[in-house]
């Protein structure tokens, strides 16, 4: 599977405007099912029972391995990348617990704050 994301992570290139292309939201919700898989009923029970039967029609996925989605990406980032990605907002890491995650530790350099 080849996506977006994985095309933007792997690129090393600065993010830029041609990097956010805008499909419609059922395509999007495709590609995040692709590498996340199909979600269990009760992680869908916030969504409209349009999207709920949307989502329960073929093909079905389950979730991919991100160390061969993203192959060459550091441990603690695909960490990082799979708890930021929890198809359940409450079940996401909170922006401080981001922060204070080892991957943005080993980013962060205080020479370089203002």
């Amino acid at each position: 599977m080849d996506t977006d994301l994985r095309k933007i992570i792997t690129s090393g290139q600065e993010l830029e405007p041609i990097c956010y292309e805008v499909w419609d939201h059922a395509h999007q919700f495709r590609l995040i099912l692709e590498l996340l898989g199909c979600q269990s009923e009760e992680e869908l029970g916030s969504l409209s029972e349009n999207a709920k039967l949307y989502l329960r029609q073929p093909p079905y996925h389950g979730p991919q391995s991100f160390f061969l989605v993203f192959p060459n990406v550091r441990y603690s980032a695909i960490e990082l990348i799979k708890k930021m990605l929890m198809f359940v907002p409450r079940q996401r890491i909170s922006v401080e617990d981001a922060f204070d995650h080892q991957y943005l530790r080993e980013m962060h350099d205080i020479t370089d704050e203002p």
